[in-house]
């Protein structure tokens, strides 16, 4: 049996405790064969007594999980509160883990070279200290988890829930993440033209709100695919009227001013999530990614993340962890990071 369970109070050992105990009585089991524990950073200071207490009382050394920013369950969501939760295999369930490249489930500060997985984060704040994650009831010395799920098939999908305020055009002048003109458009102008009618009067763009969409393959149809990942926008320049994003664009990008908008994020995650039921109707558990800029971008998203994903996988435990960045395998089989992204993978029986 598979059972989640969630807990917040004190950051202390003895909620740690607490929680697994609940999720060994749920499961009617005196012990566990495999724990992931994820914790908020609360905890950080307690990490090693933190890891005593869970291997002691769910009998088991297979202890994995990390410190992540949030935490969202089937059950509830951390929102800001110290909190722990626990995905507790007991019976004829059971994970590995290793040291990768290829493994359904990473997580760690830094992505390693040749990385495949079905779904990935990327768990410390972008130019913050690094998450402590830990493995086999240790802390991982190279600050990654790699997490393999025998006997068990996985699906999943990313929503980035963005809304295109334009179609893609191609990058015909860019100096490395600064951004001049897309076709025959200078950036900042075009974008300001296309901002919502309620932003216009605003002192200053709210960038925080808005991105870059990077396509690939055929332009013309990779909206309406998903065939696109959103990058950051980190500033604009009103002088040279150029656009600055996180990352510099590939040779021949094309490129589309992609606004963050509440319903139609709901609308894209309901829309995947039908689909994934279509093919995976009945799943033993979910594990899900979050970033941070998502959060920050979305307001009260969490809530409607989590009431759809209820409806949709009644009493199906699953965890979602809060990221700086979402990696999973793009069309190139070539692990690709997603700033603006929530992700779900779900697991049924091979």
């Amino acid at each position: 049996m598979i059972v989640s369970q969630f807990n917040t109070g004190a950051p202390t050992p003895e909620l740690v405790a607490e929680t697994i105990q609940a999720a060994l009585r749920k499961a009617e089991a005196d012990n566990a064969n495999s724990v992931l524990l994820f914790l908020t950073p609360h905890f950080t200071s307690k990490v090693l007594t933190v890891l005593q207490t869970a291997t002691r009382v769910s009998r088991c050394l297979q202890v994995s999980g990390s410190i992540v920013s949030s935490i969202l369950t089937d059950e509830a969501s951390s929102q800001g509160r110290p909190a722990c939760a626990a995905l507790v295999f007991t019976g004829n369930h059971s994970f590995q883990t290793g040291s990768g490249p290829e493994c359904e489930c990473w997580f760690g500060h830094t992505q390693p070279q040749n990385l495949k997985s079905h779904i990935g984060a990327l768990i410390s704040p972008q130019g913050g200290p690094a998450f402590p994650a830990w493995r086999g009831g240790r802390l991982s010395p190279t600050q990654q988890v790699c997490v393999n799920f025998p006997g068990l098939k996985a699906g999943g999908f990313i929503s980035q829930g963005a809304q295109a305020l334009t179609a893609p055009l191609p990058v015909s002048e860019n100096y490395g993440q600064d951004l001049v003109a897309l076709g025959s458009q200078r950036a900042l102008p075009m974008l300001a033209r296309e901002l919502p009618v309620e932003w216009r009067a605003l002192p200053d763009i709210p960038i925080n709100r808005l991105a870059a969409g990077l396509v690939t393959g055929n332009p013309e149809d990779a909206i309406p695919q998903g065939r696109y990942r959103l990058v950051p926008i980190q500033g604009t320049n009103a002088v040279t009227q150029t656009v600055t994003l996180s990352e510099p664009p590939p040779p021949h990008s094309w490129i589309f001013w992609a606004q963050m908008q509440p319903d139609h994020a709901e609308r894209n995650l309901r829309h995947q999530l039908i689909h994934l039921q279509e093919r995976s109707f009945d799943p033993l558990f979910g594990l899900g990614v979050c970033t941070r800029l998502r959060g920050l971008s979305l307001p009260d998203q969490e809530n409607r993340d989590l009431a759809l994903l209820r409806k949709t996988y009644p009493g199906m435990p699953f965890i979602c962890i809060q990221a700086d960045t979402v990696l999973s395998k793009s069309d190139e089989d070539q692990m690709a990071a997603y700033p603006f992204a929530l992700a779900l993978t779900v697991f049924n029986q091979a």
